[in-house]
């Protein structure tokens, strides 16, 4: 089948980059702030999940500091988990994540892994 997951799909790569290159040039828009030291673009993160996965399915983020990953997963309609442990990240994720309220959310505290 084509542009299975793990395939090149050059349509889905131009919307995103523009060109069919293999170098993704994604900067910050105008809304997205400086929530974290390490935050990416949202415009990357998406291409990136749009690139290996479909809708419907899980994007996981080990490490989601200021949610940039889990909002483009959002926005393509993925399912995510996100895992972070400072709660200033964790309080800027829900609220970025709060835009769309058609996704649970849930917390946890930090007494649940002691």
């Amino acid at each position: 089948v084509q542009h299975e997951v793990g395939a090149f799909n050059e349509s889905a790569f131009v919307k995103y980059s523009g060109s069919p290159d293999n170098v993704i040039s994604c900067g910050f828009s105008l809304e997205e702030g400086n929530y974290h030291p390490t935050q990416k673009p949202i415009k990357l993160m998406e291409a990136l999940i749009a690139l290996t996965t479909k809708q419907g399915q899980i994007v996981i983020d080990p490490f989601c500091g200021s949610g940039s990953t889990l909002v483009a997963a959002q926005n393509l309609k993925r399912d995510y988990i996100g895992f972070e442990l400072k709660p200033e990240y964790v309080n800027i994720c829900h609220k970025r994540l709060a835009l769309d309220k058609s996704h649970k959310q849930f917390n946890f505290s930090d007494d649940a892994f002691n």
